[in-house]
C-alpha cells in the first residue's frame, strides 16, 4: 500500500513528529500491516512518498476508507496542511 503527500516547508516540522510518533506505528499496529516506510525527494511535490508492506493483498486500514486511518492527535494541525495526496 502506498500514498503520496505534500506538506507546506511551514508545517514540516509539525507533520514529521505526528507521522513518526504516532501514524507510522499506529498503522504498523494494525492486523495484516508488517511495516511502513518513508521517503523523501526535496523540491518534488509531492515530496513525501510511504510505502506500507502488508500480510497480502488484501489487507486495508478498514472500511476501504482514509477516515478509518488513526487520526492525528498532535493537536490536529498537521494533518489538513496536507496536499497532492493519493494511496494505492
Amino acid at each position: 500500500m502506498t500514498a503520496w503527500v505534500h506538506v507546506p516547508p511551514e508545517r514540516e516540522d509539525e507533520f514529521n513528529d505526528w507521522y513518526d510518533l504516532e501514524h507510522l506505528p499506529q498503522v504498523v499496529a494494525l492486523p495484516g500491516f508488517v511495516r511502513g516506510r518513508r521517503y523523501m525527494v526535496e523540491n518534488a511535490k509531492p515530496k513525501y512518498l510511504a510505502w506500507y508492506d502488508t500480510a497480502d493483498e488484501r489487507v486495508e486500514p478498514g472500511a476501504g476508507s482514509s477516515a478509518s486511518w488513526p487520526i492525528p492527535r498532535h493537536g490536529g494541525r498537521a494533518w489538513p496542511a496536507v496536499s497532492n495526496t493519493a494511496s494505492a
